[in-house]
């Protein structure tokens, strides 16, 4: 680790003069320690994830819902409302958090998305910090009267689109058949835009689209203008099943081209993109990111039927559920003190690992799914995580070449690791879908973030 502070060249003889910057065995073990105590000390909550229904109109071949998307169970509008008072309480103490309504389709189900809406103005009326809320959609159920009211609640829509038309409809193909899953979501960007509602696009990375990755990406930017784009190319094994995803693309073969998206992204539109700006911006600006999913003790999942879980497809699994009501008071529930504890620098084989300060651990549940803990590893995403780091490096490096020429030892300033940022503005979190559970785990040690 290296204190940020002005750039200045030194010489492999001088560098030993410098050894302030380069922690010996003591130092490193205190630095852990203290990295150790900020993991011990909860965030608390700050997200909550309302699982409105695992039903969905799409027969996407990587949804790691399986068969659970065919006629699934639907929430209640009674649990709805048991929800948000839980969800409200449970953070109340966090000074941000986010809300989003997921599936399956929510769009299947406006009435619930309606009393979300309703249960969480009247929730919030004590003049408690507000709620960032999120709508995931693929543009099913979208309509001028829905869009209007989500965006009087400043609702941050996220459609997922993969591709041009004759690639998003391959990707996600709509259940019924007939219509073209691609005009489904281009309707509903247009129609959610039009009301005034922030429209990010999620892109899946798959055997889909990896071709033409890039070019899908950038069409898709030019096409739609979005609020933001993420990528996500690790693809969660099925819940029913266990199976991998048969779409999955090695990290090998698609960390190059999502970076070459990011690249694109940061130095020709500004565009902030989700997932990769997640690793990126701890190697920026040196704050580690010692979790990597509001799930380690930061998300409540409320499930149909009345359950609550701490992530998603755990939650969808079936696994570490506890009864609604004890969501009030998240301390209590089933694997809460287990999940709240889940960070790399409490894993002894990860420690010497040098992708630790930027992954915050991973996909807990792939993890689950591979090694058959939630303190496991997946060697996929270890692997991602690797060349990540490996590109950020090789950035940064190429950036300092630019400005001071070769020769000796440059320890970057923070204004040459800024420039990795490119034309994004990194603070500006109404570009971001979740600005509170994103930079979930980006803590100083001693807990500041």
């Amino acid at each position: 680790m290296i204190d940020a502070q002005a750039c200045d060249r030194i010489s492999g003889d001088q560098a030993s003069l410098r050894a302030d910057l380069f922690p010996g065995d003591e130092s490193a073990r205190a630095i852990l320690e203290e990295y150790r105590e900020s993991v011990a000390q909860t965030s608390g909550i700050r997200m909550g994830c309302l699982f409105l229904t695992y039903d969905c109109t799409h027969r996407c071949g990587y949804c790691f819902l399986g068969s659970l998307r065919e006629g699934g169970p639907t929430m209640e509008k009674v649990e709805v409302q048991r929800a948000i008072d839980s969800f409200l309480h449970s953070s109340r103490k966090s000074s941000g958090r986010d809300l989003l309504l997921y599936g399956g389709e929510p769009g299947l189900h406006p009435e619930l998305i309606r009393e979300t809406l309703r249960s969480l103005g009247a929730g919030l009326r004590s003049g408690a910090a507000p709620v960032n809320l999120i709508l995931s959609t693929s543009g099913t159920g979208a309509s001028e009267e829905l869009a209007s009211q989500l965006a009087l609640a400043d609702c941050f829509v996220i459609l997922s689109i993969d591709g041009p038309p004759e690639v998003h409809d391959s990707a996600r193909p709509l259940a019924a058949g007939g219509e073209s899953s691609f005009r489904v979501a281009e309707q509903a960007f247009e129609t959610y835009r039009a009301a005034g509602c922030r429209v990010g696009i999620s892109v899946t990375v798959s055997k889909h689209n990896i071709e033409r990755l890039q070019e899908s990406f950038v069409w898709l930017a030019q096409r739609f203008a979005p609020d933001d784009m993420g990528l996500n190319s690790a693809l969660h094994p099925c819940v029913v099943s266990g199976a991998p995803s048969p779409l999955q693309v090695p990290a090998s073969i698609a960390t190059p081209a999502m970076l070459g998206c990011l690249e694109w992204a940061r130095s020709r539109r500004g565009l902030y993109v989700e997932q990769l700006f997640r690793r990126l911006r701890p190697f920026v600006s040196m704050v580690p990111r010692l979790r990597d999913c509001a799930s380690a003790g930061g998300r409540l999942v409320f499930a149909p039927g009345g359950e609550v879980g701490l992530c998603d497809c755990l939650a969808a699994a079936g696994e570490f559920l506890s009864p609604g009501d004890s969501a009030r008071e998240p301390g209590g529930m089933i694997g809460y003190r287990d999940f709240s504890s889940l960070s790399p620098v409490n894993w002894e084989e990860c420690l010497d690992c040098p992708a630790l300060c930027l992954c915050g651990g991973g996909c807990r549940y792939d993890a689950w799914c591979e090694s058959g803990s939630i303190r496991g590893r997946s060697a996929d995403r270890c692997e991602q995580e690797l060349l990540l780091l490996d590109w950020m490096i090789r950035d940064l490096d190429s950036i300092c070449r630019k400005r001071y020429g070769d020769g000796g030892v440059v320890v970057p300033s923070p204004s040459d690791r800024q420039t990795m940022f490119g034309l994004v503005d990194v603070e500006d979190l109404r570009a971001v879908p979740m600005p509170c559970s994103t930079r979930f785990g980006e803590e100083r040690p001693g807990g500041e973030r």
